[in-house]
């Protein structure tokens, strides 16, 4: 029976006939193209993963201000009131002051002062000049209006009047409208006496000047002096 089995197997090959695989040329081109693909992005991923990659930059802190505190108003209001300082006045007022005419001028001095008896010429000596008019405050001041003739050169010009007018620490002022001349100054020969003297022009040959004088002097006696000069000065104009 095996015998038989066997045999019939061996016709069963000999009749069917035996068949071999078939690739064709176009799925081998496929396949390495594949393979090609796949090389190639293989490389280019090597490529990128071998790259160093930067380092991440950390986020910018946000910055929230802080709310300035409102402080809470002061309830009832504070009211501060200032006491003005009083104003305290050393001499009387301009308006209240005597006014002196004469030899082409005129001015205010104070109320309180009196005018000695005025000379009826006016005398031109040589020696340059002399009081016109004095005062006389009933205290430690005295006020003396002088004229004296301008000296000459040998030409015949007049001397300047800041040249002329030889006195300590003279400064430029302004008298009536014109330019004149100042000088506050104590006196050489005697401490306790104190002048303030100033100097303009009458006429082109003559000057006037006003001379107040304080004896005894202190610092008190001189600093209401200036007041009071400058007052005068103040007042002073020249009549037509």
């Amino acid at each position: 029976m095996e015998e038989s089995a066997a045999t019939n197997n061996q016709q069963l090959n000999s009749i069917i006939p035996k068949q071999t695989p078939k690739f064709s040329p176009s799925l081998i081109a496929t396949f390495v193209l594949l393979v090609v693909i796949g090389a190639v992005a293989g490389f280019f991923l090597g490529k990128s993963l071998a790259k160093p990659r930067p380092a991440p930059v950390p986020p910018i802190a946000k910055i929230t201000p802080t709310p300035t505190p409102i402080l809470p108003s002061l309830t009832p209001p504070i009211n501060i009131s200032l006491t003005p300082t009083p104003i305290v006045k050393t001499t009387p007022t301009i308006q209240k002051w005597k006014m002196w005419k004469g030899i082409g001028v005129s001015f205010k001095y104070p109320y309180s002062w009196k005018a000695n008896e005025p000379v009826s010429t006016i005398v031109k000596p040589k020696s340059g000049g002399f009081y016109q008019q004095s005062f006389s405050s009933g205290e430690n001041m005295s006020l003396g209006l002088f004229t004296k003739i301008r000296l000459q050169k040998n030409d015949g010009k007049y001397v300047d009047l800041e040249e002329e007018f030889n006195l300590p620490n003279k400064y430029q002022i302004s008298i009536g409208g014109k330019v004149g001349l100042r000088a506050d100054y104590a006196d050489l020969y005697n401490p306790e006496v104190y002048n303030l003297v100033a100097e303009t022009l009458l006429d082109d040959a003559t000057i006037i000047g006003i001379h107040l004088i304080v004896q005894p002097a202190n610092a008190t006696s001189i600093e209401k002096a200036k007041s009071i000069f400058n007052q005068i000065l103040s007042t002073f104009k020249f009549l037509d």
